[in-house]
C-alpha cells in the first residue's frame, strides 16, 4: 500500500492541477487580448493590435504580486472601454 502512493506521487511533477493553473495564468490573458484585439478592430480603431496587446501584457506585469497583475489587467479593460465610450 505505501509503495503504491509513492508511486503515483513521483507520476508527474504537478499533476493535473499545476496544468489547470497554467492555462488559467496564460491562456486567459491571451484570450482577453485577442479579443480586445478583435472587437478593435471591427470598430475601426487605429492599432487594434496595440490595444489587444497592452491588456495581454498589463495581466502579466508583476510575476511575484499576481493579484496586482490580474487587478491592472483588469484596469486596463477598463480603460479601453472606456475609450470606445462603452462606460457609462
Amino acid at each position: 500500500m505505501l509503495t503504491e502512493v509513492a508511486v503515483l506521487q513521483a507520476g508527474f511533477a504537478g499533476g493535473p492541477g499545476l496544468a489547470l493553473v497554467v492555462l488559467l495564468f496564460l491562456g486567459g490573458p491571451v484570450l482577453a487580448g485577442y479579443l480586445i484585439y478583435r472587437d478593435a478592430s471591427s470598430r475601426g480603431l487605429d492599432r487594434p493590435e496595440l490595444w489587444g496587446l497592452v491588456v495581454a501584457l498589463s495581466f502579466f506585469s508583476s510575476v511575484s504580486l499576481q493579484v496586482f497583475g490580474v487587478l491592472l489587467g483588469l484596469l486596463s479593460i477598463g480603460a479601453y472601454l472606456y475609450a470606445t465610450d462603452r462606460l457609462p
